[in-house]
């Protein structure tokens, strides 16, 4: 120990320098060290995040059709015209900021099966939207009165309710009246019956309750049947509690606006290099180095501002369009 402190007293100004360097190489490796460590916690932090971020949108996207009322297949008569495919539509604005539906490839006028598709669009625009595809089933007429007799929904033009035939509704009628027909004559029949019966039991001579009996029988008629009453058709009441939202679009153009713009010019002096004093002619400037600052003299040029110009621009607009304004509609199309 004592040759080493006698060796670093003798040597103090290598040994100190020494000293410093390996403290501060320990130094800069622990900064580097723990440094590195926070970068990569840091990123670890930021891609959990993202994954979370990524599947909760996930998640939320498959349940957007939650929040609307109104997505189903369609069975329409071939020829129907004026289809609106968002009629009795609701859907909550807390969540939902629109719903579209592409119809391009539906043709009325064909029977068959098409895919009509529903866009829901969010309110958050960090989640994807959804589509909903559904089936729109075009009938033909013959068939569309089938299903509509059936009780089966069936949608004509307007978004009308395809209506039951006049044929079934009267054969319905004429059932009852038949039963009720029936039901009457059965009586009449008993009676005849009964008046036979006691013809067997009387004696050698006639029978005056037997005749009586008969002629009572033979003298009363079926009943009529009475039609029954329609039933009046009741008043239609409007509920308004159809909301259908804006339909709008954008038109871009152009417009023209005026700006002023600074204007510049450039200037030229001569300058003497000793005391800087400027000339417009060259001969002053060579008069004035050589007689007063016995010095030489500089050309100097500038850029300056010398007002403004008005200049005419184009600049693009876009200016929104309403095409139909939110409203309220009842389930017979009236609005308000």
């Amino acid at each position: 120990m004592e040759k080493i402190k006698e060796y670093i007293t003798k040597n103090k100004k290598i040994v100190i320098p020494v000293v410093i360097i390996i403290i501060l190489l320990l130094i800069g490796g622990i900064y580097f060290a723990v440094q590195s460590n926070s970068d990569h916690s840091d990123s670890k932090i930021e891609s959990t995040k993202q994954e979370a971020n990524k599947s909760k949108g996930k998640e939320t996207t498959k349940d957007l059709d939650t929040y609307v009322k109104g997505i189903k297949d369609w069975t329409i008569e071939v020829g129907a015209k004026n289809i609106n495919f968002l009629k009795d539509f609701t859907f909550d604005k807390k969540v939902i900021k629109d719903v579209t539906v592409d119809a391009s490839k539906v043709d009325l006028t064909k029977e068959g099966k098409y895919d009509l598709t529903y866009n829901i669009i969010p309110i958050d625009t960090t989640i994807d939207k959804k589509t909903v595809i559904k089936t729109v089933e075009v009938i033909s007429k013959e068939k569309a009165q089938k299903e509509a007799d059936k009780g089966n929904q069936v949608i004509t033009s307007d978004n009308e309710i395809k209506k039951k035939s006049k044929d079934n509704d009267a054969d319905s009628k004429k059932e009852v009246a038949s039963n009720k027909n029936n039901s009457n004559t059965s009586n009449p029949q008993n009676t005849n019956g009964n008046s036979d019966n006691n013809n067997n039991n009387g004696g050698s001579k006639p029978n005056t309750d037997n005749n009586s009996g008969n002629s009572s029988s033979n003298n009363s008629k079926p009943v009529k049947p009475t039609k029954p009453a329609n039933p009046e058709t009741p008043v239609h009441q409007h509920n308004f509690n159809i909301f259908v939202p804006e339909k709008s679009h954008i038109e871009y153009g152009e417009e023209t606006y005026e700006e002023q713009v600074p204007k510049y010019v450039k200037i030229y002096w001569y300058e003497c290099n000793v005391c800087h004093e400027h000339f417009d002619d060259e001969m002053k400037a060579a008069t004035h180095c050589e007689d007063v600052c016995d010095s030489t003299y500089s050309f100097k040029k500038d850029t300056v501002q010398d007002g403004y110009d008005t200049v005419t621009k184009i600049r693009p607009t876009s200016t929104k369009v309403v095409d139909d304004p939110a409203h309220y509609e009842c389930s017979c199309g009236a609005r308000k």
